[in-house]
């Protein structure tokens, strides 16, 4: 008897196999495609894998109605296959399901549901849903309000290096919602995510050391912080760096941070990029490429450059329609400079 059963367990087995393999050469055959940005093709491919039943090629259609790529967009279609995938394990599908379901796209507005599909994603170790589920207990969204354990989720978001969740846990450590205040933790954790480039972590590290918050006051540290905030176009980094250096300071206050320029040159396009530091220097990238570096100066409308890098020098007159573009007049700048947010 056991043995017949055993011979029955891999017939089906190896009928598991060969009816996988299909769905597996179609979903391999959709990846190809979309990497090499054939999304009609890549459309189609999943399609047919998702049909046979494989959960991630059923993810894969999801984010392809999700997106409107090879097909025409469609929330509800998105959220279907979604669904399915998601009721297959797949921690991926679950929480885009469970963004659906919160924001109500394709789908009515469910909160519990939500929550319970970002729980489900965020079980299974993604770093995203973990964060998600820690805002969800935050907020009392889908869940009863709960700090502590809005903490315990995100923190295992921010211990996978999720730079929202590390810098959600330094303002959950220094104002002690969920664990206990601790100031060594709050420098330790927005440093964390600082490093990773949240621009809000960045100027928090200025203020860290500009006030001599768990640390010894340290301007120039402060400055620096300052910098690397301002230079991603955080304006309180901007506003903090003239009250550091000075209101007379060299560059106008909503001059400093990173700008780009598209330039048709020789009928090609390249990309310039103009760093503006506070302190009046200034370093100039084309095509990603370093160019050369220097003193820039900028007040009133009226901008002088010197590069100390080769024999460039150069200048004009500059205007700010808004706070996202300057238009500068003279060699360096023949057009509108945007900022870039990093």
């Amino acid at each position: 008897m056991l043995r017949g059963l055993g011979s029955t367990i891999g017939c089906l087995s190896l009928l598991i196999v060969l009816m996988a393999a299909p769905a597996m050469a179609d979903l391999e055959s959709g990846l190809e495609a979309y990497d090499r940005g054939d999304m009609k093709t890549a459309y189609q491919a999943f399609l047919a894998a998702a049909e046979k039943g494989d959960a991630e090629a059923q993810y894969y259609l999801g984010t392809m109605y999700l997106d409107g790529f090879g097909t025409k967009q469609n929330f509800a279609e998105a959220a279907a296959w979604f669904r399915k995938a998601a009721e297959q394990g797949d921690a991926d599908a679950q929480f885009e399901l469970s963004n659906m379901l919160y924001w109500g796209d394709g789908v009515p507005v469910d909160l519990k549901e939500s929550a319970y599909w970002t729980r489900q994603a965020a079980e299974q170790g993604l770093a995203a849903a973990q964060l998600a589920l820690g805002d969800m207990y935050y907020l009392g969204e889908g869940v009863p309000m709960d700090l502590e354990e809005s903490a315990r989720w995100t923190l295992m978001a921010a211990e996978q290096g999720d730079a929202e969740a590390q810098y959600q846990m330094a303002l959950n450590h220094y104002y002690g919602e969920g664990v206990p205040e601790d100031l060594a933790e709050y420098v330790r954790w927005t440093e964390l995510a600082a490093n990773q480039g949240h621009f809000d972590a960045q100027f928090d590290m200025g203020e860290i050391y500009f006030y001599g918050d768990g640390v010894a006051v340290d301007l120039a540290e402060a400055e620096r912080w300052y910098q690397i905030a301002a230079d991603q176009g955080h304006p309180d980094a901007q506003a903090r760096l003239i009250e550091i250096i000075g209101k007379d300071g060299p560059v106008d206050p909503a001059l400093i941070g990173q700008w780009e320029l598209y330039a048709h040159i020789d009928q090609q396009w390249r990309r310039w990029m103009l760093d503006i530091a506070a302190d009046g220097t200034y370093s100039f990238y084309d095509n990603g490429t370093f160019g050369h570096s220097g003193t820039f100066e900028a007040k009133d409308g009226n901008w002088q450059l010197v590069s100390q890098t080769n024999t460039w020098t150069d200048g004009g007159s500059y205007q700010m329609p808004h706070g996202d573009v300057f238009n500068m007049i003279g060699s360096l700048g023949p057009g509108s400079w945007h900022r870039v947010y990093q």
